[in-house]
């Protein structure tokens, strides 16, 4: 599971597209990307998964707690 297993196409397009992310390449956007992409999904595919677990992460961060102290 490392940038490395993919074909050069796809590392070239996913360091392009780790520019956009804060983290670049450490982000965990990117790294669940090629964690799906080494499994056999192709960028599109491993884009749209990663950022329903964004989409999932940010509205449980969201949430506001109350715990009555």
């Amino acid at each position: 599971m490392a940038l490395k297993d993919l074909s050069k196409t796809n590392q070239e397009k996913i360091k392009k597209h780790s520019s956009s992310h804060k983290g670049g390449m450490q982000s965990k956007h990117i790294r669940n990307m090629i964690r799906f992409m080494t499994k056999g999904d192709s960028f599109s595919v491993a884009h749209k998964k990663a950022m329903e677990i964004d989409k999932k992460s940010k509205n449980n961060k969201s949430v506001k707690r109350s715990y009555g102290y």
